[in-house]
Order: C-alpha cells, then structure tokens, then sequence
C-alpha cells in the first residue's frame, strides 16, 4: 500500500490540476487483498489510508481535478473509489479461499 500512496503522492504533486481516478481503488485494495489472515483490518487500513490521503491532499490543494461523479469533487470520488476498492479487494481475498497468493503459488509448482 505504502509504495502505490507514494505514487499517487508524487504524481499529485506533480500534477495537481489531474485527477488519477484509479489510484484510491488500488491503494485501498491492496491491504484487503494481501491481508489473508485479518480480511477485515485490511480492509479498514486500506480504506482508512487511501481515504486519509484523499483528505490530506485536498487540504493541500493537490486533488484539484474534476471528477467522475455528477456530484462532489475530486476528494468525493476518491474516497467513493477508496471503499469501492476495499469491498473489492476484500470479495477477491475471500474467492482466494483465504491462502495467501505465495503460499498457493509455491504448492502449485510443487510436484
């Protein structure tokens, strides 16, 4: 999750007058996918982050570019797109059957 707010972080930065209308749904799903153990705290720290950094690049005038939605802003898609992609990140991690993806790479190729 750290390196995608990065990302987003330098590239708001950079570019503040653009809206990067995918890079909340993947910094909230990450955690939700990758945390097999504790599905539903990966899902909040996913959430929670891409949200919190939604907010703290509004506040800095960084997520000034238009939006999807007809109502809102930059900052109300963000954080729309941050729960989206943590439900999605969580129903992924729970059609993984609960295994890690390493762990089911390394069985697979086992044999």
């Amino acid at each position: 999750m750290a390196g995608f707010a990065t990302v987003w972080t330098l590239a708001a930065v950079i570019s503040d007058e653009t809206t990067f209308h995918l890079a909340p749904v993947i910094v909230a799903g990450v955690p939700a996918i990758s945390w097999a153990r504790h599905r539903m705290a990966g899902l909040m720290v996913g959430v929670g982050g891409a949200t919190a950094l939604a907010v703290a690049l509004s506040l800095a005038g960084l997520l000034d570019g238009p939006s999807l939605l007809p109502f809102g802003g930059a900052l109300v898609e963000s954080v729309a797109g941050a729960i989206f992609g943590g439900i999605v990140g969580l129903l992924a991690r729970t059609m993984l059957n609960d295994a890690p993806l390493h762990e089911r790479l390394d069985s697979a190729s086992v044999g």
